[in-house]
């Protein structure tokens, strides 16, 4: 993957040896908190222990550059997440605070990462996510960087040729093809009229007004309470509706985003808008492939020219290029029209069809379930099984040749 690496947390990428470490610990026999101080200690940190919050304050290191106060929680108890948020907003200019609990409300710890000034780790893996927090790694990474996702982005043509529907279903069936551990994630980009949680009657939990001013606050949790699980291995990242951005999404927002969901998931399918973004090309060269989605008439038929015309001057070759002709009319012999002229014009491309299925479509839209689940043998769900099975020999290629 070639996208932008944000640095992560650049307010923590200071010399963190010379900066004052607290712990709080009001409980003297709590063994996690034990614990905690020594792999503080082990990693050159000397800890100083404190009974409270307010202690830290009256500390005479406190205050000498910004503190990392660590708030370990064994119990978890309501009142001390409650605690660290509101010692966090007070003091922001001053500390940054580690928040460790198991369990964490979505609401709690949107409060936190708002702050700006903390951070929630979990006790399993803490070592390691304390060695994140120091020295601004990118969280609770879940892979190597070989292990990265292989990204797919849906290309439309323009407006209306089902580029939505396409993605969903392809990853739907990259899902059921996998092994269980494998998660996919199908990524709407419409950040103004999002349908995809429509499709899946889903209410659109991906907020963007969670960072879009402070790319640096995606981590695996922010990540994780913004997306809707349709099942135990697809996700969905859907916005609510908006009339208007307070500004245009920036690309580094973008890059950050992609570079955070790429640790968690074998696949991750971009569902693009029809219109034209500055970060589009970027997304487009750091994608694994790109398949443009359009309808078999005419002026779209010229409208998907007009995109592989600009793949190409991207340097993205037909081995990571696709077509896909949605909706497509048969006569009666039952033959798609106008297929062998298509397959002509795009001659060298690899160019599928998929039928178009009244019924099939009514269904899914109707019950709030994918066609892969409703009608897995109809004739989408045959071309949607060819597609998915090009996606997976581009993952294969990608895997041996890294």
């Amino acid at each position: 993957m070639t996208y932008q690496l944000l640095p992560h947390r650049q307010n923590l990428t200071t010399k963190v040896d010379s900066v004052p470490t607290f712990v709080i610990q009001p409980n003297s026999s709590a063994s996690q908190d034990d614990l905690l101080v020594k792999q503080l200690a082990g990693l050159g940190r000397r800890a100083n222990v404190a009974q409270s919050l307010n202690e830290v304050r009256k500390h005479p290191d406190y205050g000498k550059g910004k503190s990392f106060v660590f708030v370990p929680n064994e119990a978890g108890d309501a009142s001390l997440a409650d605690a660290a948020i509101r010692f966090a907003e007070a003091e922001s200019q001053n500390a940054f605070v580690v928040y460790i609990t198991d369990t964490m409300s979505a609401d709690a710890y949107k409060r936190l990462v708002r702050t700006n000034a903390g951070e929630w780790i979990k006790w399993d893996n803490l070592l390691q996510e304390i060695k994140d927090v120091f020295h601004g790694a990118g969280g609770t990474q879940t892979g190597s960087a070989t292990d990265s996702a292989t990204i797919i982005s849906f290309l439309p043509a323009k407006g209306g040729v089902g580029n939505t529907t396409l993605a969903l279903e392809t990853g739907v069936y990259l899902a059921s093809t996998q092994k269980r551990d494998a998660r996919v994630a199908v990524l709407d980009l419409n950040f103004q009229s999002s349908t995809l949680a429509d499709y899946v009657d889903l209410e659109p939990r991906f907020d963007i007004a969670e960072f879009i001013d402070r790319p640096e606050r995606l981590d695996a949790q922010l990540v994780e309470i913004l997306s809707n699980k349709h099942s135990t291995q697809v996700d969905i990242f859907s916005c609510p509706p908006r009339l208007a951005l307070s500004h245009d999404m920036q690309a580094e927002v973008i890059f950050a985003l992609l570079d955070e969901i790429s640790k968690k998931y074998t696949y991750v399918l971009l569902d693009l808008p029809n219109y034209w973004h500055p970060w589009f090309d970027n997304v487009l060269q750091g994608a694994s492939a790109v398949i443009v989605t359009g309808e078999g008439t005419v002026p779209s038929i010229r409208q998907i020219a007009n995109k592989q015309k600009h793949l190409d001057e991207l340097s993205i070759g037909p081995d990571r290029a696709a077509i896909v002709i949605n909706g497509c009319q048969t006569n009666f012999l039952g033959r798609i029209d106008r297929k062998s002229e298509i397959e002509r014009t795009f001659a060298g491309r690899q160019v599928f069809f998929v039928r178009r299925d009244t019924d099939a479509v009514t269904e899914a839209a109707n019950t709030g379930r994918p066609m892969m689940q409703t009608s897995p043998r109809s004739s989408i769900g045959k071309n949607i099984r060819r597609i998915g099975s090009w996606i997976e020999s581009i993952q294969t290629h990608s895997l041996k040749a890294s």
